[in-house]
């Protein structure tokens, strides 16, 4: 007799999600309670995920990983997690790096002509061709996406929205009368750091019409960053500062520095992203930090539910950005976080 993940949940009084993490080696399960549930699956006779469906297809290969070189320092960092988490799920893992010559769909049917178990796409890319969806529909070969949405396939999504609520709350309610966000886009067609942005006024009864936006030239650099800065403090007197990114944090605070603008007691400063150095500055930044742990985990873990159960919809989950309070912008009282943590 088979036994599944859900009967083992059951007789465990835990989670699918939970059995799943045990299983397959993957962090937020305590080592009692993992313990247990190998015990039981043992005693079951039950095969992890990732072995049975390699007995049951004769697939000879593990985890395959379509991304693409980027610049962006936490596209690098949410990767480095990936592929940390996705060789102890899986034992194997293969990278792709797509480029101009080897892009997605083609990408697809090198995984399918090589048998991999499963692919996770870790980038922004193409459509999937309709001859590929049903090639791996065929083949029963997971796909599952980060920080992309394909119709019809498992998706692990940020909510950079909430994290931008919380840092425009926390510009003003700190007692900013002139924030600045460095943002490219518009009112009339905000993405997803505006929205929360513009969320968070509302929230606080003021108009959208008061936000002071700032474009930036180019890409999202440190460069950027410290140009927009000194042209800002040229024509506008300021009293906080949202950066797009960390980068743009970076050249912001190099500008305010030479400028002799004390941070935060004069400006205050919050990035987005939480790179690494974010936290190793003089003046240590305030960010949102995006969940990159946690995508991780949550797509391998619909990936390996996926390898128990293709036939089951497709999942999308959504993980919220958050604000990581650190030098740059304080919080000074308890009163005050509970207002700027507030749910939208």
């Amino acid at each position: 007799m088979s036994v599944s993940l859900e009967k083992i949940a059951e007789m465990m009084k835990v989670s699918v999600s939970t059995v799943s993490r045990a299983l397959s080696g993957m962090p937020g399960v305590s080592e009692a309670k993992k313990e247990k549930i190998i015990e039981l699956a043992n005693k079951l006779g039950y095969a992890p995920n990732v072995q049975a469906s390699l007995l049951r297809t004769g697939k000879g290969r593990g985890l395959a990983i379509l991304t693409r070189i980027n610049p962006s320092e936490i596209s690098a960092v949410r990767n480095s997690v990936l592929f940390r988490l996705g060789k102890k799920a899986f034992g194997s893992i293969r990278v792709i790096v797509l480029s101009e010559n080897n892009e997605l769909n083609g990408a697809i049917q090198q995984i399918v002509s090589e048998k991999y178990l499963a692919v996770i796409v870790s980038t922004h890319v193409e459509k999937i061709s309709p001859e590929n969806i049903e090639l791996l529909k065929a083949r029963k070969i997971p796909l599952t996406s980060i920080d992309a949405d394909y119709e019809g396939f498992d998706s692990a999504l940020i909510n950079r929205e909430n994290g931008t609520f919380q840092a425009a709350r926390m510009l003003i309610l700190s007692g900013c009368k002139n924030p600045v966000f460095y943002c490219n886009a518009s009112k009339n067609n905000p993405d997803e750091r505006l929205s929360g942005i513009m969320k968070a006024f509302k929230s606080l009864g003021k108009s959208t019409d008061e936000i002071n936006l700032a474009p930036f030239a180019g890409t999202s650099s440190f460069e950027a960053g410290y140009k927009i800065t000194n042209e800002v403090l040229k024509t506008r007197h300021v009293d906080g500062i949202f950066c797009y990114n960390d980068n743009l944090a970076l050249g912001t605070l190099r500008a305010l520095h030479k400028a002799g603008i004390r941070v935060p007691e004069e400006v205050k400063v919050i990035g987005f992203d939480n790179i690494p150095v974010s936290e190793h500055l003089p003046v240590s930044l305030t960010t949102v930090a995006q969940p990159v742990e946690e995508l991780a985990e949550a797509a391998l873990e619909m990936t390996l539910d996926k390898l128990e159960n293709f036939d089951r919809e497709a999942r999308k989950i959504y993980l919220p950005a958050k604000l990581l309070v650190r030098e740059s912008a304080p919080i000074n009282s308890y009163d005050l976080r509970e207002k700027i943590f507030e749910t939208p």
